[in-house]
């Protein structure tokens, strides 16, 4: 996300002339040349925090040799510092501060995102876009859906259309299972993944979703079946930039007059439609998008083929490590 005037009128020093920071109690900010800020912490002694190579970030910083890095920095007492990190990091969701730490080049959500579209062009669409939901901030709850970071935030709700990936899988549950494990259980260094708890698809309504924060928006998609009949009219839009089928507004409303999907109608009504792409593209990266398009084809004549799934090398080679890792 991008700094704002409150991040950008503080002191700052060059990454490579950290050794000018003052050594009281502080909170920083990372950011490079775009005013992107990549992270934010916060140090008992902001000197000693970012002396020789002692911060954990500093590999992957240096990693990118193409960017300018810079460290803007507030005063605080040391009794304020986890509250105010706390409250800043949820704020502006820097790129690196949810990543791995051992991985050297950390990939933005945007990224994943869009790979996600080019690789279920056929099987994706945009059924709307929800406000902000009313959360209590201060409730503690175990329910994954109720998270803070959830907090402002707009919705898109994506559907996949589970009907019309079995029919591509030839009704091979195990293919279109592997299909969706593939797409969305990315093992990659992104900053944000597809996640719902315990590393599993979640249900709610009834039905499998997963999400994702990409630059200041909550992506929601909903795996449902039979609803090719349903999504019978929709016009070509992009989302965070790439090509991707839209439910036309008539439509939406339809589904709203006559609920045929298996979702709560009280659900389906706070979804507006989709006018625009909202998702601004920070990074902006080069993707193979020929290649992209063409993977759940190679998988699935991989599982035809006996190289994945049970009984495969991938599969005895995971369950090995799993063993391994145990």
């Amino acid at each position: 996300m991008n700094a704002d005037e409150s991040i950008l009128n503080l002191e700052k020093v060059d990454l490579k002339n950290k050794h000018l920071l003052p050594e009281y109690s502080g909170i920083y900010y990372v950011l490079d040349e775009s005013n992107i800020v990549w992270y934010i912490g916060k140090a008992k002694n902001l000197k000693k925090r970012w002396n020789g190579k002692a911060h954990h970030r500093l590999y992957q910083l240096s990693s990118q040799s193409r960017k300018k890095f810079y460290i803007y920095y507030k005063k605080l007492s040391e009794i304020n510092l986890d509250e105010e990190e706390k409250k800043l990091i949820a704020q502006y969701r820097p790129h690196l501060n949810s990543s791995p730490v051992k991985k050297k080049r950390v990939l933005p959500a945007e990224n994943l995102l869009r790979e996600t579209i080019l690789k279920l062009p056929d099987f994706l669409v945009v059924l709307g876009i929800e406000p902000p939901r009313q959360i209590n901030k201060n409730a503690i709850t175990p329910d994954w859906w109720l998270k803070k970071k959830l907090a402002g935030l707009q919705i898109i709700h994506l559907v996949l259309d589970w009907e019309k990936l079995r029919e591509f899988a030839e009704q091979d549950i195990e293919i279109s299972s592997g299909i969706l494990g593939y797409v969305f259980g990315t093992r990659k260094a992104y900053s944000n993944l597809w996640e719902a708890p315990h590393k599993e698809y979640v249900r709610r309504y009834g039905v499998v979703q997963c999400r994702i924060l990409v630059n200041g928006y909550v992506v929601e998609v909903s795996v449902l079946d039979n609803v090719s009949q349903i999504l019978t009219k929709t016009r070509m839009g992009t989302l965070a930039g790439e090509q991707i089928k839209i439910v036309e507004a008539d439509i939406l409303d339809q589904i709203k007059a006559d609920l045929k999907i298996p979702i709560p109608k009280d659900f389906v009504n706070k979804i507006k439609p989709y006018l625009q792409d909202p998702i601004n593209l920070v990074f902006n990266d080069d993707i193979d998008k020929e290649t992209l398009g063409k993977q759940i084809y190679k998988i699935k004549e991989e599982y035809k083929q006996g190289l994945r799934g049970v009984g495969s090398r991938i599969a005895k080679r995971i369950s090995k490590g799993e063993s391994n890792a145990s």
